[in-house]
């Protein structure tokens, strides 16, 4: 058991949580206590709206029959708030403070059946109702018993609005609140039980339930008090300070984001609804100094692209909380924010917002301390606060031993009173040991002596954490069941930081209709517990309990997402990026090459990182050149025709051609005009990187004419050659997809060639659709993407790589000439027997009748370079038509004509099939003495057929050569199978014991 490493607060409990409140009101009284609707509000009026308000509460609570409100709130005084994102709701939340009451936030936009469900528990508590969400309370108006409805309209903005609820829902007793009683002068209000805080509900909160009824925590006015001074003890807010308001008022998060503001007066800054889409704008002009949010926020920030360095300069503290905090995004948020300190903070509902902290990256941000080294990929939860504690218990309520997985018992003063009317499960869930108040959590920790923190593990139950709401799927499966009329249940995946859930029914594909189940769930269950997509299995699989095995499930359709990828549809999306960049001039470096990484940046829906080298740096025995970048160039002719125009084909000047502007005979000019006379009307492609000269390339067509017109004459052609060659930079672009593993497959393409298809544009298209394709998914090896200028590219990028690709590298592939629709082919190392080279060749022999395998000898990419001797790394290099073998290679017939979607699509999956031949080979070990029988485990076909003799055939030998020294690609060579036909086998087999993978 752990708490805090130091007490580092010292506090008084002995001032009261209104009267820390109205310290901090009267301290501030000048200055902006709340930003909402384009609305500025003072902590004086704040103070006078709210406690005018609260009198106003109890005077009316007199009166009334039957209400949960009393004169001097107390334990069983409640009042639901029902607003969203508006000055009339934070104003409420105050007066039942400051009233001693309980307040109940509801969403408007829940189901209309959870509200009702919600209201009808909560025995009588009347509703305020804001303004903005009259059109939400109508729907659920004509199923509310007779009761009192408060109706706060501040600004008289819906005066209209209120007479036609009167006159529409004539059951409910509507009570308009003046705005002259919240204006006039505070007179005072006497609370009672103020004694009793530690017993008292500050709030009331409806998380989700397994049984498919939401359940209420109560967390107390002691609690919330508590975690307040913690936070301001920690972290310092100040009245400078502007403080971000991202989350629903029904996640405990934006009651941190409220109180701790107000404690601190400092400025609580609403984020609009308007701005919840894409809110990086609003968020980079509100100035904010303090953010809070759940990191699925900033995954998708990311996905908009908005993630961008010192976007969010202003930031000096950061806080996450609500679900797991991907180092990945963490280290993307702080380059965003570069002075902000960034926290991960840790807790449930019932521990009172959050509970422990991890300090990621200290006071001054990035900017100060700088990213060090990290060995985890999620961040840790860190260490309980000041004075609480934290025990990791097994089954039976023990103590785990120190580095074991135990559940994680959270024990202090922040722990709430319990459940709402659910004594049974209070009592289960919440206990007292020596003294200390405990919570169960449900969720798994161990503690990292290295790290000197908890690391989250899971969770013993089936709650997950989606947009940082907590989520039982038990209380998704049931509505799915219901509304379907079959066995379904919810699965959770992963996307780029972001959990999306599955809908599963046990069911044919046609006898569902998920669209209309989606709209029934609507009516039951909030937005973030929809499913967004259905899957239908024939049968469910079940674990050793006989019980349906959920995460079984979960790898089914993991699988199944991998087969199915639509590849024609690909191929239009590579042809699409292709023509968007087919005209812009590339070379090895220049503005044409960070253009060209811009849009594929823009295209990606993974990080694309650009690295700009300066000219001058050594690479191994090369030197990065001076930058080169072209305005214009072109030939006016005697006759006054422009010729060999830069801007029309950027072919047409020699690459790296010096600043020239001069005139010259053509006798003069020929030495500087290259041409093909095998191919007279192609123009080709030349360059002179390291020697300076200038020329022009045209066809030889247009050669001769202009030899047969001006040749032996005096006539003078304008060269010009409107170019710079300075010191710059040499730009390339690096994609890094994590997955399970360390170990990487690497891809490589280049970036340097103008305008030529095939030979260019291909790799690029075909490189930026596996990383759409393998961003969206999750997958056995991390995937590394390369996009270099050819040669020296790859050679600076291996001086900087080298060792890190030695050991983690077990295949790679350089992508050339890969868009045509001719052969399939790959060139391959020198060896012609690493991983790289054994996969391509299985699938060329399985799917592409052996296609054409190319020696080392016959080198001519970044193979030559990637396999060098002393690089030695697993590459080869994968083509359809091999570079320098098809007549188009290098000139201006390597257009648009020569790939179509169809071809690039194809391309995609030869390079697809490669990879999964990749995931799927490992060395296994037959687990059976002589050969196993098949029939007892239903392996063996009942239908004795050609087929399925030649089936079984392939099943035994398959078993019989998994001998833990061969790899499957060996055993598929040896015995003439296609290894990705063999998959479901090998799972089976698996699963019935009869092969164990090896390490």
């Amino acid at each position: 058991m752990l708490k805090f490493r130091d007490n580092i607060l010292k506090r008084s409990n002995a001032m009261k949580l209104t009267q820390n409140l109205e310290k901090s009101f009267a301290i501030n009284a000048n200055r902006p206590a709340l930003e909402v609707d384009n609305h500025t509000i003072t902590y004086q009026q704040l103070s006078g709206l709210s406690h005018n308000l609260a009198s106003f509460l109890a005077d009316s609570a007199v009166e009334a029959k039957n209400s949960t409100i009393v004169r001097g709130g107390g334990a069983n005084s409640r009042l639901i708030v029902f607003g969203y994102r508006e000055a009339e709701a934070y104003l409420s939340i105050l007066a039942c403070v400051f009233a001693n009451l309980t307040f109940i936030p509801l969403n408007p936009k829940f189901p209309k059946e959870r509200l009702i469900n919600i209201i009808s528990r909560v025995e009588g508590a009347p509703i305020l109702l804001c303004p903005h969400c009259a059109q939400s309370f109508r729907t659920i108006a004509p199923d509310l018993p007779n009761m009192r409805i408060f109706w706060l309209d501040f600004l008289d903005s819906s005066a209209q609005e209120f007479e036609s609820l009167v006159q529409d829902f004539p059951h409910l007793e509507f009570i308009k609140i003046p705005k002259d009683s919240l204006q006039k002068p505070y007179q005072g209000l006497t609370i009672q039980n103020q004694s009793l805080e530690s017993q008292t509900p500050a709030y009331l909160l409806f998380t989700s339930g397994s049984t498919g009824i939401p359940k209420g925590v109560l967390v107390s006015r002691a609690n919330l008090l508590s975690y307040c001074l913690r936070i301001q003890a920690l972290y310092a807010f100040k009245p400078t300070d502007r403080i971000s308001q991202f989350f629903d008022l029904t996640f405990d998060l934006s009651l941190h984001d409220i109180f701790c503001t107000l404690f601190a007066g400092a400025t609580l800054v609403v984020i609009p609804p308007r701005a919840l889409l894409n809110p990086m704008p609003f968020l980079a002009q509100a100035n904010l100094s303090v953010f809070f949010a759940v990191p699925s926020l900033i995954a998708y920030l990311q996905k908009l692209k908005s993630l961008k360095p010192n976007a969010l300069s202003n930031l000096r503290i950061a806080l996450f909380c609500g679900e797991a905090l991907p180092t990945s995004l963490a280290i993307n948020f702080a380059q965003c924010a570069p002075n902000a300190l960034l926290d991960n903070l840790y807790g449930p509902t019932e521990a009172t917002i959050s509970f422990t902290q991890y300090r990621f990256i200290g006071e001054g941000g990035i900017a100060k301390c700088g990213i060090k080294a990290q060995d985890f990929d999620i961040v840790p939860l860190g260490l309980p606060f000041c004075d609480l504690f934290v025990s990791l218990r097994d089954e039976n309520g023990a103590e785990v031993e120190r580095g074991q997985v135990g559940e994680m018992w959270l024990g202090g003063d922040q722990v709430a009173l319990g459940y709402y009317n659910d004594m049974q499960k209070t009592n289960e869930k919440f206990i007292t040991e020596k003294g200390v108040r405990w919570y169960q959590s449900g969720d798994l920790g161990k503690f990292d002596e290295n790290l000197g923190a908890y690391c989250f593990c899971g969770r013993v139950d089936e709650q997950v954490k989606i947009q940082g709401f907590r989520v039982e799927l038990l209380e998704i499966d049931n509505a799915l069941s219901a509304i379907s009329g079959t066995q379904a249940r919810s699965v959770v995946i992963e996307k780029n930081g972001l959990n999306t859930i599955y809908a599963v029914f046990e069911a044919s594909k046609d006898s569902i209709d998920f669209k209309s189940i989606l709209e029934s769930l609507r009516t039951k269950l909030p937005f973030y517990m929809l499913p967004s997509s259905a899957v239908c299995l024939e049968k469910f699989p079940l674990n050793s309990n006989g019980k349906v095995d959920r995460g079984a499930i979960k790898k089914q359709i993991l699988h199944s997402q991998r087969d199915k990828i639509d590849f024609g549809q690909c191929g239009k999306s590579m042809l699409n990026l292709i023509e968007g960049l087919f005209r812009i001039p590339r070379s090895l470096t220049g503005e044409g090459n960070r253009k060209t990484l811009k849009i594929l940046q823009e295209s990606l829906k993974c990080e694309l990182k650009i690295v700009e080298v300066p000219s001058g740096e050594r690479a191994f025995d090369w030197e990065i050149p001076r930058e080169w970048n072209v305005k214009d160039a072109y030939i006016l002719t005697p006759n006054g025709e422009k010729i060999c125009d830069f801007k029309a084909n950027s072919l047409h000047l020699v690459g790296y051609s010096v600043p020239t502007n001069c005139e010259l005979s053509f006798d003069e000019l020929l030495p500087h005009l290259y041409t093909l006379e095998s191919q007279p009307n192609a123009i080709p492609y030349i360059t002179s990187y390291y020697k300076e000269r200038f020329g022009f390339c045209l066809s030889f067509k247009q050669l001769l004419e202009l030899k047969n017109q001006f040749s032996g004459t005096n006539k003078k052609f304008k060269v010009v050659v409107d170019s710079t060659l300075e010191n710059g930079a040499l730009s390339y672009g690096e994609i890094f997809i994590k997955g399970k593993s360390e170990q990487e497959i690497v891809f490589s393409t280049y970036i340097c060639h103008p305008q030529m298809v095939n030979n260019e544009l291909s790799g690029i298209a075909v490189a930026r659709e596996i990383a759409n394709l393998l961003s969206a998914r999750e997958n056995l090896y991390s995937i590394r993407i390369v996009l270099v200028p050819e040669t020296i590219g790859s050679i600076y990028y291996l001086s900087q790589n080298l060792q890190h690709l030695k050991e983690s590298c077990i295949a790679g592939f350089v992508l050339t000439c890969i868009g045509d629709s001719r052969a399939y082919s790959v060139l391959h190392s020198p060896s012609a027997n690493n991983l790289a080279d054994r996969a391509a060749r299985h699938i060329l022999k399985s799917y592409y009748g052996g296609g054409v395998e190319y020696s080392y000898l016959e080198r001519g990419s970044d193979e030559r370079q990637y396999c060098a001797p002393g690089v030695d790394l697993p590459f080869c290099t994968l083509m359809r038509s091999k570079f320098g073998a098809y007549p188009e290679y290098h000139t201006s017939l390597d257009d648009l004509s020569l790939v179509s979607a169809q071809s690039l699509g194809e391309s995609l999956e030869y390079v697809f099939r490669i990879l999964r031949v990749l995931e799927l080979n490992a060395t296994y070990q037959n687990t059976i003495l002589c050969e196993p029988q098949l029939g007892k485990r239903g392996l063996y076909p009942t239908l004795s057929t050609k087929d399925s003799i030649n089936q079984i055939k392939d099943m035994r030998n398959l078993l019989m050569y998994c001998n833990g020294k061969r790899d499957l690609l060996e055993i598929a060579e040896i015995c003439g199978i296609n290894l990705l036909e063999c998959e479901d086998w090998l799972g089976k087999f698996v699963e019935f014991g009869l092969l164990r993978k090896c390490d």
